[in-house]
């Protein structure tokens, strides 16, 4: 029997209604919601220098009548690491929250956070607080020299305005990371004018490039960050071979960039070249290729990393 357009949209809008109200009925927890009793759960590092690694403990007790399991910690940001003293809870049970923030790098109010992940239900767990106040001695403007995605032997030249917001003596500079470089164009009581130098080298900037200002009891870092894309400019992301035959063009990106070979990495595969065409021709059964075989694009200079292609054999 077929129910008229009316009553069907009125039965699907009660079944919608029950799903929503299924989890507060039969005490799915709520975002947040835990068993797990956390001392405190804003943790006040105060006003500290930036530069000063901080650390925080949160003490937490299982309240509850069955064991409870920490699936996870994770800071919300990159600059905080926490880790649990301990997996998993028996009722009663007393463990802590240790966590350490990066404070370099970073200045003003801050307000950070750490998920706490447990197994008591999709939307169990809880979220803890870190904040307080990093104070600096020099405030750059801008704070940091971001690039963007540029070419492999660029050069890039960025001023930088440094306040000094205490009484500082002579700034020292320090650049770090391939291709970074820094010189002082002035500098008096109320600041400093820095001129920085990147010649992008043939990688992506590393962790840590940039440019370190101050003493140790001034320290100010201005991190230096640029893109490099893959080194060529596919025509398609994956590689289909029909009947036994497949193709794809690799056009060098950059300047200086050539395919120095082509990995097949074993494959009952054989490919050739036509300027930037690459034909692929299958040799044997499509059995032959596995489910999810890739193959590489390998470059020159090889510093920048080769592209790996995933390859799909559709038998006909």
């Amino acid at each position: 029997m077929t129910l008229p357009a009316p009553f069907r949209a009125a039965l699907w809008a009660a079944l919608a209604l029950g799903a929503s109200l299924a989890g507060p009925l039969l005490g799915e927890p709520a975002e947040g919601e835990t068993e797990l009793v956390f001392t405190p759960r804003t943790f006040d590092f105060g006003s500290v220098r930036a530069g000063t690694l901080v650390r925080a403990r949160f003490e937490v007790v299982n309240g509850s009548e069955a064991p409870v399991r920490i699936l996870g910690v994770h800071g919300t940001c990159g600059c905080v690491r926490a880790t649990a003293s301990s997996s998993y809870l028996e009722p009663g049970a007393k463990g802590t929250i240790d966590a350490t923030v990066i404070t370099e790098g970073r200045s003003g109010p801050q307000k950070l956070r750490i998920r706490v992940r447990t197994d008591e239900g999709p939307r169990g767990g809880a979220r803890l607080t870190l904040r307080g106040d990093l104070k600096v001695a020099l405030r750059p403007r801008p704070p940091r020299v971001i690039l963007g995605a540029v070419a492999p032997g660029s050069e890039h030249v960025a001023e930088i305005r440094v306040e000094k917001l205490e009484p500082v003596g002579d700034v020292a500079i320090a650049p770090r990371g391939d291709g970074v470089a820094a010189e002082k164009l002035e500098e008096d009581g109320s600041g400093l004018t820095l001129r920085v130098t990147v010649k992008v080298p043939w990688t992506r900037a590393r962790q840590g490039t940039g440019v370190r200002l101050g003493g140790r009891e001034s320290a100010t870092w201005i991190p230096v960050a640029w893109q490099v894309l893959p080194p060529f400019e596919l025509s398609a992301r994956e590689i289909e071979i029909r009947g036994g035959k497949g193709e794809i063009t690799a056009k060098p990106r950059w300047p200086g960039v050539t395919l120095a070979r082509i990995d097949m990495r074993g494959l009952p595969i054989i490919a050739t070249r036509d300027g930037d065409r690459i034909t692929l021709a299958l040799e044997g059964s499509a059995l032959d290729v596995p489910s999810g075989a890739r193959i590489e694009l390998v470059p020159e200079p090889a510093t920048l990393g080769s592209v790996s292609i995933p390859l799909y054999v559709r038998p006909e």
